[in-house]
């Protein structure tokens, strides 16, 4: 033979032996354990009861140094359960009184709840109560008289306050 077909063989042949060392190696390793899935219970999503909670709106007036009324508001909830939450909601200057409380006026209120309206010199606000994803909803919108010269433009309602679904 040759030297160039003895130097090509040898090589062939260290390739081989190394070739076959890995396989042998690759094979005989130790198999990596994995570890088993953890499995967590999750929470499901809170949802509102069918029976939504009896929400009670609550008036403390007060009269400040100026004269003008200030009305501080809170929300009773009463669950199923028996158990009755206050929730502090805002104290705003004016007087506070329960609007349409009849199903439909706003479709988005809560069935059985109130929406509550105050109202000072030209100016206001009305709180309402709705269902959000997670939680009820307590929702606050800014209003103004109209004048003949200019027609106030409507407000959006924001969320102020949340109230858990159950208790």
């Amino acid at each position: 033979m040759k030297n160039s077909t003895k130097i090509f063989v040898l090589i062939a042949i260290v390739i081989i032996v190394i070739s076959s060392a890995r396989l042998v190696k690759t094979i005989t390793a130790p198999v990596e354990t994995i570890p088993e899935a953890v499995i967590t219970e999750t929470q499901p999503e809170a949802s509102a009861p069918v029976v939504p909670p009896k929400f009670s709106w609550k008036f403390v007036y007060d009269e400040k140094g100026d004269g003008l009324p200030r009305t501080a508001i809170t929300l009773d909830t009463t669950y199923e359960s028996g158990k009755t939450v206050t929730t502090a909601i805002r104290t705003i200057e004016g007087s506070c009184n329960e609007i349409d409380k009849k199903p439909g006026v706003d479709a988005d209120m809560v069935i059985g709840s109130a929406k509550v309206q105050c109202y000072a010199a030209g100016f206001g606000d009305r709180f309402k109560i709705v269902e959000g994803e997670n939680s009820y909803e307590v929702l606050h919108q800014e209003f103004a008289e109209a004048t003949p010269e200019y027609q106030v433009p409507d407000q959006s309602y924001k969320t102020i306050v949340t109230v858990p679904f159950n208790y």
